[in-house]
């Protein structure tokens, strides 16, 4: 008898507890909860986590897909107001990514093309001025990413361009942010570029104070020398550029965009980038050692820096063959020449 009572009992503590933990907040005086209605996280696929159907990290400050890690197939889904599709297709184990996002504030669409040329296209109905504006970011597998804002056949349509997203990013942070950092997010598993970003500045800044190795001028010359006549003297110079590591791609990369490279310039460029690319995604000391002596990155971050920095990165300029005249200006922004 006494057994049964104590069983009892307890089945009526386990109801007791379970009843209070399925309470809504407001029965025990706390605010409701607050579900995201516009562009959360937790109300999208999927299909870019580490058990998706396909996954993408940041390398050299480049998307890059993780070819070997995808699935094959078409998935869809309609949920909290929005439609997600993607379709991932492969020739001889490359594979090519097509995704759609569309929510009633925006339309995104993203394409990869044989794991190499990456294009995200955004549409946002409104963009705050009761217009809709539509930006699209172009990576090829080489050379410069281009963010164009509006139709480039009208008048006030914009362009930028850079190696990298970081500094692409910083062109013109709050229509990059409003379009893309949702999306890029989610394709780096919750990493932030604007974060990433303040993150690498701290860390360039303190590579800042190294010697400089290699100017533009030096780069050039080797990237000339690539066109020798001599087999030895093209090989010696791609051995010199290799040696510099990671801290020559932007002006390698630059290269790539100037017409009187020669066909084999431009394929002794392309597999000395390859060569260097890294197999681990970014983290900020590596890619302050890419971006230390990126010119146009330094003319990017300038407004953010102290005086004291700014001095760092006036000596950083000269030593690169650059003339700066950003210091006495409170709000600089630097006028890079070659001399």
């Amino acid at each position: 008898m006494r057994w049964r009572l104590l069983f009892a009992l307890i089945g009526l503590s386990i109801t007791g507890v379970s009843s209070l933990g399925q309470r809504p907040p407001e029965a025990e005086g706390l605010p409701p909860q607050r579900r995201d209605s516009g562009d959360g996280e937790e109300l999208h696929a999927d299909y870019f986590k580490p058990s998706g159907v396909v996954r993408f990290q940041l390398v050299q400050a480049r998307i890059c897909l993780d070819a070997p890690r995808h699935r094959k197939g078409s998935q869809s889904r309609t949920e909290n107001q929005i439609y997600e599709s993607i379709t991932v297709t492969a020739n001889r184990g490359i594979p090519s990514v097509h995704y759609i996002c569309e929510t009633p504030q925006q339309s995104i669409t993203l394409h990869v093309q044989d794991a190499q040329h990456l294009r995200i296209e955004s549409h946002i109905s409104d963009d705050g001025n009761g217009t809709a504006q539509r930006c699209v970011l172009d990576q090829p597998e080489t050379g410069m990413i281009t963010l164009a804002i509006g139709d480039l056949t009208s008048e006030s349509a914009q362009s930028y361009q850079s190696s990298n997203l970081l500094h692409l990013r910083l062109q013109t942070p709050e229509i990059f942010d409003k379009h893309f950092a949702r999306v890029i997010s989610r394709m780096l598993h919750g990493e932030s570029l604007k974060h990433l970003s303040e993150r690498t500045l701290q860390a360039v800044i303190a590579e800042s104070r190294q010697p400089i190795v290699l100017n533009q001028q030096q780069v050039e010359a080797l990237i000339q020398q690539l066109d020798h006549p001599q087999r030895r003297k093209r090989v010696q110079a791609e051995r010199e550029l290799l040696s510099h590591g990671t801290s020559i791609l932007p002006m390698l990369h630059q290269s790539l965009d100037h017409d009187r490279l020669s066909v084999e310039q431009r394929s002794c460029i392309k597999a000395i980038l390859s060569r260097l690319r890294p197999t681990t995604p970014d983290r900020p000391a590596s890619l302050a050692k890419m971006l230390i002596n990126d010119a146009s990155y330094w003319e990017a971050v300038i407004p953010e820096l102290s005086f004291v920095q700014r001095e760092i990165a006036d000596a950083r300029f000269t030593s690169l063959g650059c003339e700066t005249t950003f210091i006495s200006n409170p709000a600089p922004k630097a006028r890079l020449s070659e001399r």
